[in-house]
């Protein structure tokens, strides 16, 4: 077995790009049509839009992959896995297929119908209070139907003025024309012109009544004779078998149960011409005149309308006449003899479909849409007999001669929404949820349900694991719903039957977006984010960079965006929140060991990744400093309070030289005004991040320093030997250059770091502090800054201590006892009870050093 499902998802893979390309062809022919329309002479046509033809390539594109698909499975040996997911893919492309061509008939109409209303309503504007009034039927009633009006004239003004059964017979077209194309695809070996090639109907069995009781005939065995049993038909007549009640041969029974069979496949798919054409060239010439009589009558010699322009006089200048002038007595006849016993399953159902026998039809009805076929075939025949008879619409001289149907006939009718409850009562589901769910988006545009629509398809995609990828899915099936879905929603939108801010409407299409974000089509989803409000622009766009690493893809990405007139500015700082804010991975979380304090507050890859995020900051052309400084400052404080002075460090170094500079001449150039207290605290926080950074990196270079003190060279063993001593003595005059060296580096290196850290303790206003401002500010910032504060300035004033006491500079020690005691800085405030305790313990072992040296002094 070959399992290679590579070539056949391939296919319906590639619809992703052709839908969006179609879209924007789309987009791009609305904007002509818009700018004719600006031209006072320009006459408004729905077609003109375009949505319709988009509708019509989206069926194309769909039933094309769909052909290539059926293709490559039929050459290739799948396994049985494989198999199944490729039925599962020809099931869903079929029936978005489908959903395509009824949404385009439906709304074609709908559409042309209300822009036909509005020219009428125009016309007629003193009369519209009336017909508002007295709706539909007003509207019923108003048709003039002259008492020389055929019945196909008839049919066609109801048709025209009745939207119910226009809409019924749209769908039932669609059934049709769907069954019509599964038609072609289905196997042939059930045709029934491979059973039967003789000159007449039931030629077995005339035969058998030629050769009756004939042994000398070798082909009838009577011993061997399968209708050795029955009583053969001894007529020939169409009504021979039900009339004589007896049978005709086996053979000749086996064929023409394979012939109603195979004719009701042709009569579902609304294909009677070639139904008649297999009954005839089966000598079945009596089927195929009752296929011929459902016509309605029509004879253009004596229509009113054309009298005037007809010269019945001239041969010539006669026209045929049409239809069936006792179609109310065929289909009566039909009605009553789908109840017959004696016929087959298949020729019931034929005859019910052509007499309004609902029953009679349902036997062979096993799928979602045969019954829904079956259901609205009766009923529009129900409506449209009961128009044939109803005084408001017609004449009595037109409808005097009319015969009268059984109240069964009429009790057939069911509207849309009872038609489809009473297909759910039946409880028929499909083998494939692929069908299941198309189906029910076709129930709701057939009842033109867009609210139920929504809710549903928001429903179906709420359910979806976006978590886990979509594209890993075997199936492969989900994501090319969330295509489908998010293209009905567009489409309805442009027929204004969507609202561009209706919130389920802009969850499937966010939801769309998230499956292109998987697949990193930055393309589509710069072009699908368009049609999302604003906020959800800005989000959706933003949780497509958050994928991106590369940078030059980055910078492509915001070029994309700026070009489909996203706001840039906002999506920028938005990525680098949804960043900052993903959760660390802990590779150790299910290990029993812990992580050192040098591993928990090294620079780790989300660390890293989080830093790279403030690049989409800096990639813009007018940068916004204000943002670089606010979002720099909470990634500092995050860091800082994880200890994490690496990260610290980078994402300073990150930010530009002078943004303290560039911040204030930006805001002035905006807003014509200083800078909001609330800015200047900002501005504080990154100069009080500066200060701690100097201070960390001086503490770094002294302490480096501080371990390169020079060794003092080894004394010999045996000093006797002149050359060794004097080397020696060589090495130790060295060491004690190098060593004073050291010390006198050391302590100017002392003297910066305390100046650094001093500096820091002196900061302007309190370091970490923001001077007071009126306008509200954050609580978690504050207690960020507080958080700093308490760990900082104890830890500083540590470093500062045990530096000066490993330098011996012990009187200076003391020193830092009144920094920490000056009310003006108020450094205590940040120390808790016990880190008092613990440094005034260091004052005093260093008190006692130097009243021990100044005794020994």
């Amino acid at each position: 077995m070959i399992s290679d499902m590579a070539p056949l998802r391939c296919s319906p893979d590639e619809l992703y790009q052709e839908f969006i390309e179609l879209h924007e062809s789309f987009l791009q022919h609305k904007q002509t049509i818009q700018k004719l329309r600006m031209d006072p002479d320009y006459e408004e046509n729905p077609e003109d839009s375009g949505i319709f033809e988009m509708a019509h390539e989206f069926e194309c594109f769909t039933n094309a992959h769909l052909q290539v698909l059926m293709n490559l499975r039929v050459k290739r040996s799948l396994t049985e896995e494989d198999a199944s997911i490729c039925e599962k893919l020809e099931v869903m492309l079929k029936e978005e297929r489908n959903t395509w061509r009824l949404a385009k008939a439906l709304y074609r109409d709908q559409l042309f119908t209300e822009s036909r209303d509005v020219t009428r309503d125009s016309d007629h504007m003193d009369d519209s209070s009336v017909n508002l009034q007295n709706g539909h039927q007003d509207e019923q009633m108003s048709i003039h139907m002259h008492p020389g009006f055929s019945e196909e004239q008839i049919i066609g003004k109801f048709y025209l003025s009745n939207n119910e059964i226009r809409r019924m017979q749209l769908v039932c077209d669609w059934l049709e024309a769907n069954e019509a194309n599964d038609l072609d695809y289905k196997d042939e070996e059930d045709k029934v012109e491979f059973y039967s090639e003789g000159p007449t109907a039931w030629e077995n069995t005339f035969h058998a009544l030629r050769a009756k009781y004939n042994i000398d005939i070798p082909e009838l065995d009577i011993t061997m004779n399968p209708n050795a049993d029955i009583e053969i038909c001894d007529s020939m007549d169409p009504d021979a078998p039900i009339r004589t009640k007896k049978s005709l041969v086996h053979s000749d029974k086996e064929v023409e149960i394979r012939l109603f069979k195979h004719l009701f496949r042709f009569v579902r798919a609304g294909k009677l011409e070639e139904g008649q054409e297999l009954a005839q060239r089966v000598k079945y010439h009596w089927l195929s005149a009752i296929l011929d009589g459902w016509l309605p009558y029509s004879d253009p010699n004596l229509d009113e309308e054309n009298l005037g322009h007809t010269a019945i006089h001239q041969t010539s200048d006669i026209r045929p006449v049409s239809g069936n002038r006792k179609r109310d007595i065929w289909k009566r006849t039909c009605f009553r003899s789908a109840k017959m016993h004696g016929l087959s399953t298949c020729e019931k159902a034929i005859l019910g479909v052509l007499g309004g026998n609902l029953k009679s039809v349902l036997p062979v009805c096993n799928s979602w849409s045969d019954q829904l076929w079956a259901r609205l075939k009766c009923s529009i025949d129900v409506k449209i007999e009961k128009a044939l008879r109803d005084p408001s619409l017609v004449p009595f001289e037109t409808r005097m001669h009319l015969t009268e149907y059984p109240q069964e006939f009429y009790d057939n009718y069911q509207d849309l929404e009872d038609i489809f409850k009473s297909i759910k009562d039946s409880k028929i589901v499909s083998a494939f949820k692929e069908a299941t769910v198309h189906q029910t988006v076709q129930k709701y545009l057939i009842l033109n349900d867009i609210k139920g629509l929504l809710n549903q398809l928001s429903e179906w995609v709420s359910s979806l694991d976006f978590e886990n990828n979509l594209l890993d899915n075997n199936q492969a099936i989900s994501p090319h719903f969330l295509r489908c879905f998010a293209h009905v929603v567009l489409f309805l939108r442009e027929i204004n039957l969507i609202s561009p801010e209706d919130e389920e409407a802009t969850k499937i299409i966010e939801s769309y977006i998230a499956l292109l974000t998987q697949r990193k089509s930055i393309q589509s989803v710069a072009h699908y984010t368009t049609f999302l409000p604003r906020e959800n622009q800005i989000l959706s766009f933003a949780k497509l960079l958050a994928t991106i690493d590369d940078r030059e893809e980055r910078k492509q990405c915001l070029v994309i965006a700026r070009e489909s007139k996203l706001d840039v500015d906002e999506i920028t700082q938005t990525v680098v929140e949804l960043i900052r804010n993903e959760p660390a991975h802990q590779a150790n979380l299910s290990s029993n060991v812990s992580m050192s304090e040098a591993e928990q507050t090294k620079t780790s890859v989300a660390d890293k990744r989080k830093i790279d995020a403030l690049d989409y900051l800096l990639y813009l052309d007018v940068k916004n400093n204000v943002a670089i400084l606010h979002h720099g400052n909470i990634l500092l404080r995050m860091f800082a309070l994880q200890r994490k002075m690496d990260a610290v460090k980078e994402t300073f170094l990150k930010l530009p030289l002078n943004l303290g500079e560039s911040v204030e001449k930006q805001w002035r150039i905006h807003t014509n005004s200083d800078i909001t207290p609330s800015l200047r605290n900002n501005l504080r926080e990154l100069d009080s991040f500066r200060a701690l950074l100097e201070s960390q990196e001086e503490l770094s270079h002294w302490s480096e320093w501080h371990r390169k003190k020079p060794e003092e060279p080894r004394k010999p063993a045996n000093l006797s030997k002149f050359c060794d001593n004097v080397n020696y003595e060589q090495r130790l005059k060295q060491y004690q250059q190098d060593v004073e060296l050291w010390r006198i580096t050391r302590e100017q290196r002392t003297n910066t770091l305390i100046d650094k850290i001093t500096k820091m303790f002196h900061f302007p206003g309190g370091w970490m502090r923001d001077l007071p401002t009126d306008t509200e500010i954050s609580e978690e910032r504050l207690n960020q800054l507080e958080r700093l504060r308490k760990y900082f300035v104890p830890h500083m004033t540590t470093i500062c201590f045990n530096v000066l006491q490993l330098t011996n500079r012990h009187e200076d020690c003391l020193k830092i006892s009144h920094l920490l005691a000056s009310e003006e800085l108020k450094l205590y405030n940040e120390f808790t009870k016990a880190q008092i305790r613990e440094f005034l313990d260091k004052i005093r072992e260093v008190t006692k050093t130097i009243v021990k040296k100044l005794v020994v002094g």
